[in-house]
C-alpha cells in the first residue's frame, strides 16, 4: 500500500463511528437490507448510514444468501419491521444496587458483590434519599 493510499485510508476512518450497540447493529442490518432491495450501492448506503462500505457489503451479502433469518425477505415486511424497531425504545434500567433500599452505609460497604465504584454510587444514592427524606419530614413539620 502506498503512503498516499494509507493516509487516505486513515482520513476515511476518522469519519466512521466504530462503537455501536446491539440495537444499532440490528437497525443497520435492516437499513442495508432495505437498500439491497432498492438496488442502492454499498458505498451510497455507507455514506447514508455513516458506516464502512465493507460492512454494508458484508451485511448485504449475508442478507442475499439468507444468513440473516430474523429479517423478512420482502421490502414491505422490512419496512414494517423497521417501523416496529423505531417504536421500541427501551427505558434505561437502573442497576440493582442503585434501586435497592439500603438500611445503612455499613450494609453497602459490607456487600461483597459490589465493586468499589458501585459502592460509591450506591452510597451517593443512599445519601440523596436520606437527604430527600429528611427534607420531606422537615417540610411537613413546618406546616
Amino acid at each position: 500500500m502506498s503512503r498516499a493510499a494509507y493516509q487516505a485510508r486513515l482520513r476515511n476512518l476518522v469519519c466512521v463511528e466504530r462503537r455501536r450497540s446491539y440495537e444499532q447493529t440490528r437497525r443497520l442490518e435492516v437499513e442495508v437490507a432495505v437498500g439491497t432491495h432498492r438496488r442502492e450501492s454499498t458505498r451510497a448506503m455507507a455514506r447514508r448510514l455513516k458506516c464502512s462500505h465493507v460492512h454494508c457489503w458484508r451485511v448485504a451479502r449475508r442478507y442475499k444468501h439468507g444468513q440473516l433469518p430474523l429479517l423478512p425477505r420482502d421490502e414491505q415486511g422490512l419496512s414494517r419491521f423497521c417501523d416496529s424497531l423505531q417504536r421500541e425504545v427501551p427505558a434505561p434500567a437502573a442497576p440493582w444496587w442503585m434501586v435497592r433500599e439500603w438500611n445503612t452505609r455499613d450494609e453497602i460497604w459490607g456487600c461483597i458483590l459490589l465493586t468499589q465504584e458501585q459502592k460509591v454510587q450506591a452510597t451517593a444514592e443512599f445519601d440523596r434519599r436520606e437527604y430527600a427524606r429528611q427534607q420531606g419530614i422537615g417540610n411537613q413539620g413546618k406546616h
